[in-house]
């Protein structure tokens, strides 16, 4: 009986350039080098997306959450906690500061961003090369980032929101036959708000 075969993404590599007050700068690594580390046996990371959305899409507006629901905070925190954060460079600015426990990954164009705390990388490829022997990481935002890592993704933690809310950032649209839902949790928040907490997995084409 032949194994099936094992299919690994592979992502161009980096490596910690300099380290100076908490910034992390990465540059390419050489061809063969990056092309030997990408060919080691380890295990797929997962990657999982998570994100409030409103029911028509919307996830922001002027850079901020379009509604207060302590609760989906809450259960942010509980699943990012220990893991690694991927983010665009405005989702950073948005945090009220650094987020205790968690890496904080950061896709810029502008190779002359950079901020305390915060591990800067050009592209979106190269942060998840970066996090390539963690168990999972979390993709957290904005809407650029999540259009470029839903294709990507094994995971979603999407928090339905029932509100139809002003915005000008939206949740990419995607193929919900392509997604398993593996639980629903409805809620009430303490502000009259109708949420539900909803874990989605990719279905796996067979082989």
């Amino acid at each position: 009986m032949h194994k099936k075969p094992v299919i690994r993404r592979s992502f161009a590599v980096k490596e910690p350039l300099a380290h100076a007050k908490g910034i992390v700068f990465y540059h390419a690594l050489p061809d063969n080098r990056a092309q030997r580390l990408a060919n080691l046996e380890k295990p797929l990371m997962q990657l999982a997306i998570i994100s409030a959305v409103g029911a028509n899409g919307i996830i922001g507006i002027e850079n901020r959450l379009p509604w207060r629901l302590p609760e989906d905070l809450q259960h942010f925190k509980r699943l990012t906690m220990g893991r690694p954060m991927l983010m665009g460079r405005k989702t950073f600015e948005s945090l009220p500061g650094l987020l205790p426990g968690r890496r904080h990954l950061v896709i810029s164009r502008n190779p002359d961003w950079q901020a305390v705390g915060a591990e800067v990388f050009p592209s979106l490829a190269a942060a998840i090369a970066a996090c390539s022997t963690e168990e999972s990481t979390f993709v957290i935002g904005g809407g650029e980032i999540y259009r470029q890592a839903l294709p990507l993704a094994d995971t979603l933690y999407l928090t339905e929101v029932n509100l139809q809310p002003a915005g000008d950032a939206t949740f990419p649209e995607f193929d919900r036959a392509a997604w398993q839902e593996i639980s629903r949790e409805a809620h009430s928040s303490a502000n009259g708000i109708e949420f539900a907490f909803v874990h989605y997995q990719r279905i796996q084409a067979d082989s």
